[in-house]
């Protein structure tokens, strides 16, 4: 989604309202390998001219698929997410870093583009565990011949196992005298 920045200037500190459609799947697939598919992006929320800048505040939806951590199986994923941008053009006088408490984005031409915006912010929201509703109901990890997959809550609970049921070497001499100990009694 393109608009110019002179069409913004006309709005004069009113905001101008937007409800628009963004296919991102082919771009997003390029950046991230395990997409599996997405819908289109919907975007709605609106543009502010204000003091030389145009602040864009909008959310993005859309549902991903994208492999299970455990299973490998499509899952797919619906993310709503706020996004704020603040553009300036690289040759306004009032372009200064230090002047704004979030990130501003420089414009280098005459038009604001919001689709790297957009896969950014995506990406950024990806969800690093993805888990089908059937792995999350039933506890069940995979396994097969020699190797399973464990918790953290199951991995702890058998290293402290492991840790009281093992004896400390240098203490395995005493075991064997009390054992010949009770065989004499």
């Amino acid at each position: 989604m393109k608009i110019s920045l002179k069409q913004l200037e006309a709005y004069q500190g009113e905001p101008r309202y937007f409800d628009e459609k963004l296919c991102v799947e082919d771009s997003l697939k390029l950046r991230d390998p395990e997409i599996i598919s997405a819908s289109p992006a919907s975007l709605k929320g609106f543009f502010l001219y204000e003091g030389h800048s145009v602040i864009a505040q909008f959310t993005c939806t859309l549902d991903i698929t994208l492999p299970s951590s455990r299973s490998l199986e499509p899952v797919v994923i619906s993310l709503e997410i706020p996004i704020v941008e603040r553009y300036v053009p690289e040759t306004s006088s009032s372009f200064n870093d230090d002047d704004f408490s979030e990130i501003i984005i420089p414009l280098k031409d005459d038009w604001i583009d919001l689709q790297p915006a957009v896969e950014d912010h995506i990406l950024l929201n990806l969800p690093l565990q993805v888990l089908s509703p059937e792995e999350l109901e039933n506890n069940q990890m995979p396994s097969g011949k020699d190797w399973e997959v464990v918790s953290e809550e199951q991995y702890r609970s058998q290293k402290q196992r492991h840790k009281e049921q093992s004896v400390d070497p240098r203490l395995a001499g005493l075991k064997s005298f009390f054992e010949k100990d009770e065989t004499e009694e």
